[in-house]
């Protein structure tokens, strides 16, 4: 897989605490970054999954099996 540089400017803080971080994840704090946007970029693409599903239910007609009474009194009648 080809991999390409991108650089990032963050805090300094942020920064050393992010190299600890990696260290005491025996990772370095380019893989240790890789990951997260991997697993943002598959969450967005399973909430995009997931709401296109919903969509395409909601653009379909949902049959309520009910029908209009025929008169008043049927309208009320009790099993």
């Amino acid at each position: 897989m080809a991999t390409t540089s991108i650089i990032v400017e963050i805090d300094s803080e942020l920064a050393e605490a992010v190299k600890v971080l990696a260290a005491r994840r025996r990772t370095s704090v380019s893989r240790l970054i890789s990951e997260r946007l991997e697993a943002l970029v598959q969450q967005d693409g399973a909430y995009e999954a997931v709401k296109r599903r919903a969509l395409d239910r909601l653009s379909r007609p949902v049959e309520l099996k009910w029908s209009k009474p025929q008169s008043r009194d049927e309208l009320y009648e009790r099993d």
